[in-house]
């Protein structure tokens, strides 16, 4: 059993899994910096009222994990200051405990945040209008391949 706890501090966000498995907390954060000493000290903050919120939740059943190792995992790292919560969602999506169920690579692909048009269900634009404007605003993204049906980037 495993436990997903996303974590934003200081406008920068990675997951927590408590790892009931292998008895470990692991931290899965996408910044190509190292985060070593802020993961002790986030971790040092939240983990033991997680664990109190857990033991009192479920009447002292779980197993306390305040003294789990906290290993971060090597994972792919983002390019971008932002996109640290999407690679988070992808992280909580594939990780299984030991390993990715899935290869994860980094694609190119548009994110449409500031295209609001795409969103509306009355949009009538062409298939090939939203194809080509995917090909002219291409970002990378960290993509799991259990997204698409095959294994190749769009370009």
């Amino acid at each position: 059993m495993q436990f997903f706890l996303p974590v934003m501090e200081e406008d920068h966000y990675s997951v927590y899994c408590i790892n009931f498995i292998h008895d470990r907390i692991d931290v899965l954060d996408s910044s190509p910096e190292d985060h070593t000493i802020y993961h002790n000290v986030l971790g040092d903050r939240i983990i033991r009222r997680l664990n109190l919120l857990f033991q009192l939740a479920t009447d002292y059943r779980v197993k306390q994990f305040t003294r789990f190792k906290r290993p971060i995992i090597d994972v792919c790292m983002h390019s971008h200051e932002n996109d640290c919560g999407f690679f988070t969602i992808k992280f909580m999506e594939l990780w299984n405990g030991e390993s990715f169920h899935v290869p994860i690579l980094t694609v190119r692909l548009t994110i449409f945040t500031k295209y609001p048009w795409v969103y509306f269900s009355s949009n009538i634009l062409s298939p090939d209008f939203v194809f080509h404007e995917f090909k002219r605003r291409q970002t990378d993204v960290c993509i799991g391949l259990s997204s698409y049906s095959t294994a190749s980037t769009i370009h």
